[in-house]
């Protein structure tokens, strides 16, 4: 695990929760009143992210930066982002296994069909040295389904969305005038273009999938199971510090990226 992926999964609400609990409970035990403070703290806040829609109204200004628009037409490149596969699981159980962002795929194999003749590019690196390749198996799978592998450009060794713009680029070398479709899921969409854009990749098509919003009022988001909520509110968090990071880094060029990139 990389250091930026070590620091996301130390500072994820669901942990820090966790470690306000146990530091609660120790200081406790000779602190009584400060230990009941803390614990009550988490409480407080372990009810308003795990029993409120609060990852929802996180995730929303992430999801509203890129609309669908579709498009019409033909583009040269349909590059389509990882994340949506569980490569050692899939290794062990000799299938490809999917995971909630799936959807990253199936649009991706849609297009594919759609226009038959873009280049595929499928990008997606190993979970673990040596182990198989999110985009090798991806590739696979979308030969199972019939498409030409001649069209596909297999990028394997990126494990982060700046490696996937840049070793993809080094790949596709795409040309001033070329078109090409990013797909992948809407909260991860204003990164993955900033980063895209910022590394010259030209005429960039949002397409983003496997969101949120389905038309319901947040009050019917009340309850639900506080694990999953919890995740939402982790995935957001991450996605924010991870946005920051690309931005101190120089990766991107706005706190927040929006569909102004894709008039560069």
């Amino acid at each position: 695990m990389s250091g930026p992926e070590l620091l996301f999964a130390a500072l994820q609400p669901s942990n820090l929760l966790l470690f306000l609990f146990v530091i609660g409970l120790v200081l406790s035990i000779w602190y009584r009143r400060a230990g009941l403070v803390l614990l009550g703290i988490g409480t407080a806040l372990y009810t308003v992210l795990g029993f409120l829609p609060t990852g929802r109204i996180m995730m929303a200004p992430l999801e509203a930066q890129f609309d669908f628009a579709g498009v019409t037409e033909a583009p040269d490149g349909i590059i389509v982002l990882g994340g949506y596969l569980a490569p050692s699981r899939s290794a062990t159980q000799h299938h490809v296994v999917f995971n909630e962002n799936a959807s990253r795929f199936t649009e991706g194999a849609a297009l594919a069909v759609r226009f038959p003749d873009a280049k595929i590019i499928l990008t997606d690196g190993a979970e673990i040295d040596g182990g198989p390749s999110g985009a090798e198996l991806a590739a696979a799978k979308m030969r199972e389904l019939g498409i030409d592998p001649a069209r596909m450009i297999v990028e394997s060794r990126s494990r982060s969305t700046y490696e996937n713009a840049l070793f993809s680029h080094d790949l596709v070398e795409p040309k001033p005038g070329e078109r090409y479709i990013l797909v992948t899921s809407d909260a991860h969409m204003p990164r993955a273009i900033a980063t895209f854009a910022q590394l010259g990749w030209p005429g960039l098509v949002a397409w983003p999938v496997a969101g949120l919003d389905d038309g319901g009022a947040l009050w019917q988001k009340v309850g639900g199971p506080a694990a999953t909520n919890l995740k939402l509110v982790d995935d957001a968090t991450r996605e924010y510090m991870a946005l920051l990071l690309y931005r101190i880094l120089g990766r991107t060029d706005a706190l927040l990226p929006g569909k102004e990139l894709l008039s560069k």
